[in-house]
């Protein structure tokens, strides 16, 4: 009886052994792809920059020494469009009183022309033929929560377009920079005059109650940009009736240039250790000991 229980004490205990041998193995693999991953060098692997592309090489090329083929087409790359809008372009100005404002402090709306123009302007006195300064506080439906800000701009803009202003600058808005400048994600058709809207900076130099005018000069250059992302797709065909789908997302926050950083404001490498790394280490090592399983039908976990 002894001898019968000997036995499989044996074999328990070579199992054993084996797998640390294969969990000091998976965990120093799961190490090294973290380490890439969430590397300096790949500055927080922003969707569509050179760091989420090198991390799409890394992975494929993982993939590929694991013996996992490539996607449909032969490929384990597939592209894909993120963002198609405008950014503000080389002469994109705003001077006032022969001082330029950085260009953190406006942005040119998604409708704006592509021009340049210029003018003395004085306070609250919106002449034909000139830039007109229009405070955002005494427009209708700002404070309505069902209008959508962005169209409350345009049908201003159109009215001083149509009042024959050369160009508007719109100042105390209550958005901030950076969801004002999410619209430029957005369709839509340019009118024929250069419009602005102003930060709370910017709106501080226009609301100035002691200013007697404005040398104003105004210059929107809206280029269009498009940001393509990379999926990686590995497959494992063991001629099985039915497919199962593991997947992780590899990409980032970069240096939180979207604003969607819980530092906000400060400009720092994004590197998604955990989550995005970690959940992409563990997907490729997955894939790895599902390649190299005996078991081809069925994998139990």
């Amino acid at each position: 009886m002894k001898r019968i229980l000997l036995l499989p004490l044996a074999c328990l205990s070579l199992m054993a052994s084996a797998q640390k041998k294969v969990d000091k193995k998976a965990a120093a693999s799961l190490q090294a792809h973290i380490s890439y991953l969430a590397s300096d060098k790949l500055e927080g692997r922003r969707t569509g920059t050179p760091g989420e592309k090198m991390a799409a090489e890394y992975i494929s090329t993982q993939m590929k020494q694991a013996g996992i083929g490539p996607g449909e087409g032969g490929n384990y790359l597939q592209e894909f469009t993120i963002r198609e809008g405008k950014t503000a372009g080389e002469g994109t100005k705003l001077v006032i009183n022969q001082k330029a404002l950085s260009s953190k402090q406006f942005v040119p709306l998604p409708f704006s022309a592509n021009k340049s123009t210029s003018g003395e302007v004085l306070p609250n006195v919106n002449e034909p033929d000139n830039i007109w300064i229009l405070d955002v506080k005494e427009l209708e439906e700002t404070d309505n929560p069902h209008t959508n800000p962005a169209d409350v701009y345009l049908a201003a803009a159109k009215e001083a377009e149509k009042n024959k202003a050369k160009g508007v600058i719109f100042f105390n808005g209550k958005e901030s920079y950076a969801s004002v400048e999410r619209w430029l994600n957005e369709a839509a058709k340019p009118i024929s005059i250069p419009v602005v809207w102003a930060d709370a900076s910017a709106s501080k130099i226009l609301a100035d109650d002691k200013a007697t005018g404005f040398d104003i000069e105004l210059g929107v250059n809206l280029q269009q940009t498009k940001r393509t992302g990379t999926n990686v797709i590995g497959y494992i065909d063991n001629n099985a009736p039915t497919t199962i789908i593991i997947g992780a997302h590899y990409d980032h926050l970069g240096y939180g240039e979207d604003e969607n950083s819980l530092a906000s404001g400060e400009k720092a490498i994004h590197n998604g250790a955990d989550d995005n790394a970690s959940g992409t280490a563990a997907l490729i090592e997955i894939g790895r000991m599902l390649k190299s399983s005996k078991n081809k039908k069925v994998i139990t976990c």
